[in-house]
């Protein structure tokens, strides 16, 4: 009895003991498993991307978006490798306003003579000119211009056949470019409704020509008198011109001188340096070098011979030049003008300087603009 109540009062301690122990080693298992869990893994906030509450559907995480992103970023380093592809030419981009070419450079190249287009296949002088007759005498003066105008820019015409061609067109032009009458398919001309306050020296410019052009071709006589609503013709210029040493000539064009897209307008006699004098290349009318009566300066010691006067050899009008191609480049104190001595014309009798008749110096003032227009001199 008494060995029964000894072991029943020790089983009384053990179950609380089987507990305790119990007890103590889930806490220490929860302790060691929650502190390794909390070092893994980062502390989570709302400011966190990834985090989601209960109220904000899921977004895609990181695992998802990367394999999108990827791509993307394969495709900017290929990108440059298949743009240096030899078949892939490249492309310049426009260059900024500081880069482009300062003006008077743009313009000289802008108004250096284009390469002659070259004749059809098969094309035949004779046929051109027969039908740039038939089209004259059915009044459509423009295609005529148009049928004859490649023949003579291309320069391949024989001699014979191409003064023909060019005396033709000389007859068209003298309707198209120099008398008051508009012809609407005319590409060079326009018309112009003066408007109050209106001055040819205001509008000519906004074309490229002279005010003494809008009064030549309209028959102004008196640029004060025109009026409001009144409609001028007016030529798409500048004109340009080319001196042919060897034949005494002066062409005058419209657009690029003897090129594709040129106009043939007239040809002109000239007088030219004595010895050979006068320098071929590329010149261009030197802004504010145009002069009616201008007084003449002699090389030679003979003093200022003043305008007007009989025996100043520039007649009533210089056309000052500036060298900026070829054998002219940096020449001045060149020029056109008119003379006293006519028979000259067609001979080497001046100092270097291009002389014209009278007549034919007033019209090449009148068509040449300051800054623009250029003069081609070849042998």
């Amino acid at each position: 009895m008494d060995a029964f109540r000894r072991r029943r009062k020790r089983s009384k301690y053990v179950l609380p003991l089987v507990v305790l122990l119990i007890a103590a080693g889930g806490a220490g298992w929860y302790f060691l498993v929650g502190s390794s869990e909390s070092q893994d893994a980062p502390p989570v906030s709302a400011a966190d991307p990834a985090y989601v509450t209960a109220e904000t559907p899921a977004e895609p995480v990181s695992p998802v978006s990367e394999p999108e992103v990827q791509p993307i970023a394969e495709q900017a380093v290929e990108a440059p490798a298949q743009a240096e592809q030899p078949q892939q030419p490249a492309i310049a981009e426009p260059p900024t306003p500081a880069e482009q070419v300062p003006p008077v450079v743009a313009e000289a190249q802008e108004q250096t003579p284009a390469p002659a287009p070259a004749l059809p296949i098969n094309f035949d002088p004779g046929t051109a000119m027969a039908e740039a007759q038939k089209l004259m005498n059915s009044g459509d003066l423009v295609a005529a211009r148009e049928a004859l105008n490649p023949a003579i820019a291309s320069a391949q015409l024989p001699e014979s056949e191409l003064k023909l061609a060019m005396q033709l067109q000389e007859q068209i032009n003298e309707t198209l470019v120099f008398s008051p009458r508009i012809v609407p398919a005319d590409k060079w001309v326009d018309s112009y409704v003066l408007k109050p306050g209106d001055i040819l020296q205001r509008i000519a410019p906004r074309y490229s020509i002279t005010p003494g052009l809008i009064q030549r071709i309209n028959n102004i006589p008196d640029p004060r008198r025109i009026r409001a609503g009144q409609t001028i013709k007016v030529i798409n210029g500048p004109f340009h011109a080319v001196v042919t040493k060897s034949a005494f000539k002066m062409d005058i064009y419209l657009g690029a001188p003897g090129g594709e897209g040129s106009v043939y307008v007239c040809t002109l006699p000239v007088g030219l340096g004595m010895d050979d004098s006068t320098p071929v290349g590329t010149w261009q009318v030197e802004p504010g070098k145009k002069l009616t009566n201008p007084k003449y300066y002699s090389p030679r010691g003979e003093g200022v011979i003043e305008p007007d006067d009989p025996t100043n050899p520039l007649g009533e009008f210089w056309i000052g030049l500036v060298g900026i191609e070829g054998e002219a480049v940096g020449k001045t104190s060149y020029g056109i003008h008119g003379t006293i001595e006519p028979e000259t014309i067609g001979k080497m009798a001046s100092l270097g300087c291009i002389r014209m008749l009278h007549d034919d110096v007033a019209l090449v003032f009148d068509l040449l603009v300051e800054g623009k227009s250029t003069v081609v001199v070849k042998p």
